[in-house]
């Protein structure tokens, strides 16, 4: 009889700890849809980058001319010399583009997937995993995580965290990785744009090197432009 209780209690605390994937919250679909991992398209916002000590204050405009979109405006608190500006406008020239430059799109995610984590009358959270079929390594290693509005229902925080090591380039190694991306709540005239995202990675090179950076970008001054 102990044998068999033993066994019935394992038993549903092993069903009470697995992620039961019920069917996918009509508010989950209509959240992600509008969800987007980087600035939607059409916007322009100026984005303040804090990297250790090193603070900059950029403007982004799509409307202006091909490859003038960024303007620096202020570094560490002062505003941008004529040097800062020509050293600027070389880095932008050879260099991808500033901002929270996201490593998967909408689509990448497996929305079937989701594992729900916690939810009120409001909120939910959802763990959800990328597409088997994406050819992105990183997107493998990584899951996201999804807070939810239900109505109107929008994503208020998404989180990319490695859950696994990984060796995204031969003598680099992965270890730590979250983004974390807080975002508006959607109104009339705009869908959900970030407030902010603060990057942590920790890794190393070649072994032996440590790689430690921690990013905060916060956003403000959006305007759409055609």
């Amino acid at each position: 009889m102990r044998l068999a209780s033993a066994l019935l209690l394992f038993g549903l605390i092993v069903t009470t700890a697995t992620p039961i994937h019920a069917a996918t919250p009509d508010y989950l679909r209509e959240a992600v849809s509008r969800f987007s991992a980087e600035v939607p398209a059409g916007w322009a916002y100026t984005v303040t980058t804090t990297r250790g000590d090193e603070v900059s204050v950029e403007r982004f405009d799509p409307s202006r001319p091909r490859g003038g979109e960024w303007t620096l405006l202020q570094r560490n608190g002062q505003a941008a010399t004529a040097e800062d500006i020509e050293r600027y406008r070389r880095y932008k020239a050879g260099n991808a583009p500033t901002g929270a430059r996201a490593t998967f799109e909408r689509g990448d995610l497996d929305v079937e997937s989701a594992e729900l984590l916690r939810e009120d009358g409001e909120r939910a959270e959802f763990q959800v995993r990328f597409r088997g079929d994406i050819d992105q390594p990183l997107l493998a290693h990584v899951f996201l995580e999804l807070s939810v509005r239900k109505s109107p229902a929008a994503v208020e925080r998404s989180v990319l965290r490695l859950f696994e090591p990984f060796a995204p380039a031969m003598g680099v190694r992965m270890h730590e990785l979250a983004v974390t991306t807080l975002f508006a709540p959607p109104t009339d005239e705009a869908p959900p744009l970030p407030l902010e995202v603060t990057s942590r990675f920790r890794g190393r090179m070649f072994f032996l090197v440590p790689i430690n950076e921690d990013v905060r970008l916060v956003y403000a001054d959006f305007a759409r432009v055609k």
